[in-house]
């Protein structure tokens, strides 16, 4: 991230980054700060999975909650359907 960042131009880069994780995410806000660039202001970040730690970065960690046990679910009833 760090060298993306240091690799082009602000008007180059999009005006948010999503992440898969929000440890991945919380990791690009620090390269992001490290560059002297402010969130917000500059990028917004948004992380995937609403893990504890999300709540407890600064500035807050905007996250997607996935519902894991539907997911599992959803998942079971395509593979048995897919079984027969």
């Amino acid at each position: 991230m760090k060298e993306i960042l240091q690799s082009h131009r602000k008007e180059e880069l999009p005006d948010a980054w999503i992440a898969s994780s929000d440890l991945l995410a919380i990791g690009i806000m620090r390269a992001i700060e490290e560059s002297e660039y402010k969130i917000p202001g500059d990028f917004g970040v948004v992380g995937f999975d609403n893990t504890e730690i999300s709540g407890y970065v600064n500035p807050r960690l905007t996250t997607v909650h996935r519902d894991q046990t539907a997911m599992r679910e959803k998942l079971m009833e395509m593979y048995c359907w897919n079984k027969h």
